[in-house]
């Protein structure tokens, strides 16, 4: 897993990706049985919540044929390198979508913005390893 922090104007926000060999899947959603995931033939196993069925089902999201190992990577980097390299659509809003075999995660067309240009990285943070936020940190000094 590989995560980044990032600040908009609505607070500060911690991104959560399952990062390996030709997967990089955003860790957001509840709709995934993520604790009861699989690799096969390196393809990317999810029981995921089918509406219609009103049940998980085993959902094979396959792997990105590049093979690139995005754990051996930081979450920026992987980031910076999917957004050069893969295609994304508009999700509505601010939102970009990049969907394809192994990689599934939304990102802000400021961000992507931001991540480009270097000059920009002041409100993006890199957090390097898993963090554990089971108790409060805070970025900066709480004032009175």
């Amino acid at each position: 897993m590989t995560q980044y922090i990032h600040i908009n104007e609505y607070g500060v926000h911690i991104e959560s990706f399952l990062a390996g060999k030709g997967i990089f899947f955003a860790l957001y959603d509840s709709d995934y049985a993520f604790d009861e995931l699989k690799v096969i033939d390196g393809d990317l196993i999810i029981p995921t919540y089918d509406e219609y069925e009103d049940s998980f089902i085993e959902k094979n999201y396959g792997h990105d044929i590049s093979d690139r190992d995005y754990s051996q990577y930081s979450c920026i980097e992987n980031l910076l390198y999917l957004i050069l390299h893969k295609e994304f659509e508009d999700a509505g809003g601010d939102l970009m979508y990049c969907q394809c075999p192994g990689i599934d995660f939304y990102i802000s067309q400021k961000e992507m913005i931001k991540m480009l240009s270097p000059s920009q990285y002041s409100n993006i943070i890199l957090v390097d390893g898993v963090e554990d936020f089971d108790f409060a940190k805070y970025i900066t000094p709480i004032e009175d």
